[in-house]
């Protein structure tokens, strides 16, 4: 699951001076949102599994919200959440696209509340005693709500997503999951 960080990294460091820079030149001032912060999940399968719909704590993630024209902005969000499992591991790392509509936004930009839709690559990963390794990765759409509230460069975030995804568990043995996942964190405006 490292090449997920490295694609994030990457992201991040390619599209952020590039950002910065229409950040500076918008009229408003505020081109984009970037959120870091605490993560969970619950994974719902569609097979009945121990641990299913267990909520785990324990992660991280990051978003970039960047506005375009109106009520449109893009967003690209990391996710990582790893956590022992009756003796196993779990670990999912997920990263998305997703177009955002702002549902909401205050006058003075205290609050704003948002709708997405996208993709996200789910990478799930877990160990279990006794019965093995299972790990997969796989393209899935997404849909999700976001909140910010706060002052004008910075602001307390919640962003929710659900994804839906077709998990290999073995050659010829797929599941649908359904990973829903927080991200509650710091945001800064720009």
């Amino acid at each position: 699951m490292g090449h997920v960080r490295v694609v994030m990294i990457a992201f991040v460091l390619m599209a952020g001076p590039v950002l910065a820079q229409n950040a500076a030149s918008s009229a408003d001032g505020e081109r984009y949102s970037l959120g870091i912060g605490y993560a969970g999940s619950v994974v719902e399968t569609d097979g009945v599994r121990d641990g299913d719909e267990r909520v785990v704590l324990g992660g991280w993630g990051m978003r970039l919200l960047f506005g375009l024209k109106g009520p449109w902005a893009l967003q690209a969000r990391y996710l990582e959440v790893e956590d022992d499992l009756q003796g196993g591991e779990f670990a999912l790392d997920e990263i998305g696209l997703h177009a955002v509509y702002a549902m909401h936004r205050s006058r003075a930009g205290r609050f704003r509340a948002h709708a997405k839709l996208g993709l996200a690559w789910t990478a799930f990963e877990e160990s279990i005693p006794l019965v093995g390794f299972f790990s997969d990765e796989e393209l899935g759409t997404a849909v999700g709500l976001g909140f910010e509230y706060g002052l004008p460069r910075y602001a307390f975030f919640a962003d929710f997503n659900a994804t839906f995804v077709n998990i290999q568990l073995a050659p010829g043995y797929k599941e649908t999951f359904t990973v829903a996942n927080a991200i509650t964190g710091i945001a800064f405006r720009f």
